[in-house]
């Protein structure tokens, strides 16, 4: 799905000014960058959406996760990294 600045925002619970802060600094990537209307990936959109968020909601979607027996390992993000589940976050 393919989604304008203002949707894209809207997903990320942030500005459409935000956004084109977000692609000036090279956390998100439009399909045709230099373009006059940027639009996104909606997969690359989330992907960023997760890359933000902070332990404390990590942690709390374990627990929903845990609640409702869904089974959540880890959160790949692009480039192959990898964000530990917060129950494991810094257990060595």
């Amino acid at each position: 799905m393919i989604l304008t600045t203002k949707q894209a925002a809207a997903e990320l619970g942030v500005t459409p000014a935000a956004v084109r802060k977000m692609v000036e600094r090279g956390d998100l990537e439009p399909i045709s960058p230099g373009a006059a209307h940027l639009r996104f990936r909606l997969l690359d959109v989330l992907d960023v959406g997760v890359r933000r968020m902070t332990a404390k909601q990590h942690a709390r979607l374990d627990s929903l996760s845990e609640m409702l027996d869904i089974p959540r390992t880890d959160c790949h993000t692009p480039g192959g990294t990898t964000m530990p589940r917060a129950d494991t976050a810094g257990a060595s």
